[in-house]
């Protein structure tokens, strides 16, 4: 049993170290950020908060067209699924959109996943083929 969860163990370990920091960075964020100000001096306090600012708008506006993108390629996986008539295609479009965010390995979990379902359900390749091009 131990050699099977040995594995596991380090990355859900991590996972979980990354949620506790990223809880409390979000529930501190406000002295988190006059403690970085403050590292920078007083002289260059003006320069610092503006520097903050503009990170925080980039990054706000990445997240924003991230989230944008996603949800058009759910919307549409889930509306090609539907036409090709792929069981619970909204299911898998938003498990899709959802699974983008996930680097690599998540855009193709999100379309691998209708397509072992439609080589499972129908009985001939058409269907499966329009899948894989879909994806």
């Amino acid at each position: 049993m131990r050699i099977l969860l040995r594995p596991l163990v380090t990355p859900i370990s991590i996972a979980v170290i990354v949620v506790v920091f990223t809880a409390v960075m979000l529930i501190k964020r406000e002295d988190l950020r006059n403690r970085l100000l403050r590292l920078a001096g007083r002289r260059q306090l003006n320069l610092a908060t503006q520097a903050f600012d503009d990170a925080a708008q980039r990054v706000s506006r990445y997240l924003r067209l991230q989230f944008v993108v996603n949800t058009t390629l759910g919307s549409l996986m889930a509306i090609g699924l539907y036409l090709i008539g792929v069981p619970s295609a909204l299911l898998w479009g938003v498990l899709a959109g959802l699974l983008r965010f996930v680097p690599y390995i998540g855009p193709i979990i999100g379309g691998g996943l209708p397509l072992i379902l439609a080589l499972a359900v129908f009985k001939t390749w058409l269907q499966p083929i329009l899948c894989l091009c879909l994806f």
